[in-house]
């Protein structure tokens, strides 16, 4: 074998080594990657928990003249969806039920609040609290007038 034949198979023998090398490499690299994306949403949702949403929070968003439609639908889902109001004793709504009424009275007279929202949140309202129904009824109407009462 000559030289030349010897350096030939030297250089490719190297090359044929950094392939492989760079090979390995490459799928140890994917594969850390996949174990870092599966792992990244545990340590994503564990590194902020989700705040529980309080009456009086949905209150504040309501109360706010600036908050847009969209605003108030996500006020209406959550307050359907997480409350129940109090249950009525003898036939009376007890006091801590005002607060609820109060954010109908809210939602309703608000000024960006339109037909579709006053409607699923009077639907909703009364599906779940139907002991309240005329109670609900009477706020609505009362947050619907201040509304056109402000608009003259």
């Amino acid at each position: 074998m000559s030289t030349q034949s010897t350096i030939l198979l030297v250089i490719i023998a190297i090359f044929l080594i950094a392939i492989i090398v760079l090979m390995m490499v490459l799928i140890k690299f994917i594969k850390n990657d996949d174990i870092e994306h599966k792992v990244a949403p545990k340590s994503a949702k564990q590194a902020t928990p989700k705040k529980e949403t309080s009456i009086k929070d949905l209150i504040s968003i309501a109360s706010d003249s600036k908050k847009s439609k969209d605003d108030l639908a996500m006020v209406v889902s959550q307050f359907i969806e997480e409350f129940k109001f109090p249950q009525k004793q003898n036939g009376k709504a007890p006091q801590e039920a005002g607060i609820y009424l109060n954010l109908v009275l809210l939602i309703c007279s608000h000024k960006n609040a339109d037909a579709k929202i006053i409607t699923v949140l009077n639907a909703g309202l009364k599906k779940k609290n139907p002991e309240y129904v005329v109670e609900i009824e009477e706020y609505e109407s009362q947050g619907v007038e201040n509304r056109k009462n402000r608009a003259r």
